[in-house]
């Protein structure tokens, strides 16, 4: 976030536009909103020396999955997805429906996700090195019609061990793969002699 400007700053700004409304879900994204025909589900990820900065991880309630499945009791379900990596596999099981039905109108679940990539010169020295915006496709084109998912090591297992429940676990979404499905999807925006400019990955 920019110094002095903090969340409730960007919905009192949002909220200025009639098309723009913060509906109340119970989980998702660190913010959420809606247009005329999206929901969007921002999340913050911060990335330092010891993590990966070309990949997110990712638990299920930030990811749209397909709606194949229906219960009387809870209405539209996901599909499991199975994951494959060079050691293990897993069965990850996203959460978020592929679209919402509000006030009549279908809006289509977006994900998006910042990531903030820092580095430690010292004790409380960790400068920003650059920040990167990451578009997730919708969960119909992630696993149903083009099956995005399938896309070479755009998923692999995440970080939690076997005791974790498989319904709960994370998955990491490698950027390069992700960026292949369209260069607009990860978008850095880094300081180049105290100027901040966007690039694509």
């Amino acid at each position: 976030m920019c110094p002095n400007v903090s969340w409730s700053d960007l919905v009192s700004i949002a909220q200025t536009y009639s098309s723009v409304a913060f509906p109340g879900l119970p989980f998702g994204g660190d913010l959420r909103f809606a247009t005329d025909d999206a929901l969007v589900h921002l999340d913050i990820k911060m990335t330092g020396p010891n993590d990966n900065a070309n990949e997110i991880v990712v638990p299920p309630q930030q990811i749209s999955g397909d709606g194949a499945l229906w219960s009387e009791a809870d209405g539209m379900q996901n599909g499991p997805f199975l994951v494959k990596g060079l050691r293990a596999s897993m069965n990850f099981q996203p959460k978020l429906p592929p679209y919402y039905v509000m006030n009549g109108n279908i809006r289509l679940c977006l994900t998006y996700f910042l990531k903030g990539v820092y580095e430690v010169e010292g004790f409380g020295v960790q400068p920003l090195r650059h920040l990167e915006i990451a578009c997730v496709p919708n969960g119909l084109l992630l696993f149903d019609g083009p099956k995005l998912a399938q896309t070479g090591e755009l998923f692999i297992p995440g970080k939690d061990d076997r005791s974790k429940a498989e319904h709960d676990k994370r998955t990491r979404i490698r950027l390069d793969p992700l960026a292949s499905l369209g260069k607009w999807r990860c978008t850095k925006i880094s300081k180049v002699q105290d100027v901040w400019k966007t690039d694509f990955r």
